[in-house]
């Protein structure tokens, strides 16, 4: 399971065009040049073990994706990427990456063009030598899960095939250095590529009016995070694992298409630290000798666009992408500098385990998936699966290192009248999870991978009875 947020309207009934049904479009394939970048030649850890070599902040790659249209609208894409291969200075390899990835696509006609967002799962495989010994004990091949996602546009060129920009986020998951990332961090692919078909939509077919979000939605969310709160080293005090919450404005932009900001308050985490006798750290405006205890909190703020494509006349699937901006606030996380080759050149000594890190925070690609609906008296339902990327610090006084996390996310909005009892919120969910079940690759890629992790995070998910 993966380990790279709302309610939202729910369309009215009015919004019960058969697209789930028409008849299916052909295969298609594109072929794309894309820019790869990644960064695998800073320091990665305190040990101030360092890669020279070549590749080691991306490059230039091709690779080839099909695609088969599963309902109007969506569609299932698979491809293979390899990365720009990392050598060291005698041009022996070390780090070779190889990306198999499995998506659906979401698609949304504007004017001549289609907006798309894809997301899914790609299994990554990694084969690694002469890496740092304290990160990647052992070389070898490592393959595991990690999420994937994809935005962009496309157009039919005059020859009536399409031609696509895209950009590609493949992360970084539990692989073999997922405490310590900087050999399996996520990386980008800013891509363009050229298919064998035209593109789907046009010229639409149907009256889209009853398509466009009626009025400004809001929706709270309870939910659950998981990940690391900071990027480097393997404390377990590193954990980002609990109770979230957040709340969510979503407006209407056009047929199927809304512009959405939110924010969720994650976890705060208390991290024990012990330290020598000798170190002491300021309490109360008072040297202390020995142990502190720090707090880490923090907040993702974010603006996307939102695309919503039935499943029947009842149930929707919308995938997101935008921007998000996740602030932590540290309190009483001292700096360590003695033989930290970070800030040992940046610090007097003198400082060592007394001050504190200053708040920081970074801006990231932002990806969500979820499917909603709503029930006959009027009470509004969404699930989602959130994904906030990593980031290596880069101002080593303000505390900005920040793994990937991942937020399991639910909503139920009453309409004033009607409150569902427990048992009702569980099975319709589960029911409008079923449904999805008509279309198989829908719910193979996001109902099995994402949108059953969303209920079971949540305590609400059940067994299809068969």
């Amino acid at each position: 399971m993966i380990k790279r947020t709302v309610v939202v309207l729910l369309l009215p009934l009015a919004f019960t065009n058969t697209l789930a049904t028409e008849t299916q479009a052909p295969q298609y394939t594109d072929d794309n040049q894309a820019n790869v970048s990644f960064d695998v030649s800073m320091p990665i850890d305190a040990t101030g073990y360092t890669l020279h070599g070549k590749n080691l902040t991306g490059g230039n790659t091709q690779f080839t994706d099909q695609g088969i249209f599963v309902a109007s609208f969506l569609a299932h894409e698979t491809g293979e990427i390899i990365l720009p291969v990392s050598t060291d200075l005698k041009n022996n390899p070390l780090i070779k990456t190889t990306i198999h990835y499995n998506a659906i696509k979401l698609i949304d006609p504007i004017g001549i063009n289609n907006f798309f967002i894809k997301i899914g799962t790609a299994t990554r495989t990694q084969m690694m030598s002469g890496l740092d010994p304290f990160v990647i004990q052992k070389n070898g091949t490592y393959t595991w899960d990690v999420p994937f996602f994809s935005v962009g546009t496309e157009t039919d060129t005059v020859d009536n095939k399409s031609s696509n920009h895209q950009f590609i986020e493949v992360g970084s998951g539990d692989g073999p250095s997922h405490h310590n990332s900087m050999y399996t961090q996520q990386f980008y692919l800013y891509s363009k590529g050229d298919g064998n078909t035209a593109i789907t939509g046009h010229p639409e077919k149907a009256s889209t009016a009853a398509e466009t979000l009626s009025k400004t939605d809001n929706a709270n969310f309870i939910c659950k995070a998981e990940g690391i709160w900071g990027a480097g080293g393997s404390d377990p005090y590193r954990t980002i694992i609990g109770n979230c919450h957040g709340s969510v404005m979503t407006f209407p932009a056009g047929p199927n298409l809304d512009y959405e900001y939110g924010t969720f308050k994650l976890p705060t985490i208390k991290t024990p630290w012990t330290a020598t006798p000798e170190d002491h750290c300021i309490v109360n405006g008072k040297p202390k000798a020995g142990c502190t205890t720090a707090s880490i909190a923090s907040e993702v703020n974010y603006m996307a666009q939102k695309i919503r494509v039935p499943i029947n006349n009842d149930v929707t699937v919308y995938a997101e992408f935008g921007t998000a901006y996740r602030s932590i606030t540290p309190n009483n996380l001292r700096y360590e500098c003695k033989s930290n080759v970070y800030l040992k050149n940046i610090l007097p000594v003198s400082d060592c385990h007394k001050k504190s890190y200053f708040p920081g925070g970074s801006d990231y690609p932002y990806f969500a998936v979820g499917y909603e609906f709503q029930t006959k008296n009027g009470v509004r339902y969404s699930a989602r699966y959130m994904f906030i990327p990593e980031q290596e610090n880069a101002n080593r006084l303000s505390w900005r290192d920040a793994a990937s996390t991942q937020i399991y996310a639910v909503s139920i909005s009453d309409n004033g009248k009607t409150q569902p009892t427990p048992a009702n919120i569980k099975k319709n969910f589960n029911d409008a999870l079923n449904a999805i079940r008509a279309i198989p690759a829908v719910y193979d890629v996001l109902g099995k991978r994402f949108f059953i992790d969303v209920l079971e995070k949540n305590n609400l998910y059940e067994q299809p009875v068969k």
